[in-house]
């Protein structure tokens, strides 16, 4: 729950500013003298709204809080035109907001990041060594990135693993990336990973790996 209180302190801080006045609250079509609001906006939000759906946990990811506050944003294009000063407004809070969620995004994956223990076992003499991946496969491999949220289940998963399992998540970041390992001696009983370091190509052969253990 440590991001949705983040969350929450961000979405104060936009209600705070004296430019989100108009959209704290949910339109009134009366009030606010937009009779035909509902018939151009299908899709009402608001910063109030937004912050009761965190208070009432009905957000299950990121992305889905995300969605709700870019609706706000995007509403106002629709109905005032990319030029009115409501939609100028809403762009400047949009800036803040992006800004907000990055800083939440970094110390939500920080917190999940993975510790793994350095595999005990060496490979024997006779062993054949993991074929290398040339940075020029790697870079002309159409693979797609990895959604904030998919790197977080990676890593929740990971920090389940037993040793033996470990030990093969390892071998497939050294096969893509040694340079991870570098600083690292071989005495150090555990290495944190940052999965912010690692590229969609070792993340996605990790998350293969970990789907291969589910069936």
């Amino acid at each position: 729950r440590r991001a949705w209180g983040e969350c929450l302190k961000l979405i104060k801080r936009l209600i705070k500013l004296p430019h989100s006045q108009l959209f704290r609250n949910p339109v009134d079509p009366i009030r606010d003298g937009v009779p035909d609001y509902f018939t151009i906006v299908t899709k009402p939000m608001d910063l109030g709204t937004v912050e009761q759906n965190i208070q009432d946990n009905k957000y299950d990811t990121l992305e889905a809080f995300a969605e709700d506050v870019r609706q706000i944003w995007a509403n106002s294009r629709i109905y005032n035109g990319p030029d009115n000063p409501v939609t100028m407004d809403a762009n400047s809070l949009a800036e803040v907001f992006e800004k907000g969620l990055q800083q939440i995004k970094k110390k939500e994956v920080g917190a999940t990041t993975p510790t793994t223990k350095r595999p005990t076992a060496r490979p024997t003499p006779k062993a054949a060594p993991a074929p290398a991946v040339t940075k020029r496969e790697e870079t002309t491999t159409r693979v797609q990135d990895m959604t904030w949220e998919e790197k977080r289940r990676l890593c929740l998963k990971i920090n389940g693993l037993d040793t033996n399992q470990l030990a093969k998540i390892v071998q497939i970041i050294h096969k893509h990336q040694p340079e991870v390992f570098k600083d690292y001696n071989q005495d150090t009983e555990e290495i944190p990973l940052n999965v912010e370091d690692l590229n969609v190509v070792t993340l996605r052969d990790l998350q293969k790996f970990l789907e291969s253990l589910s069936n």
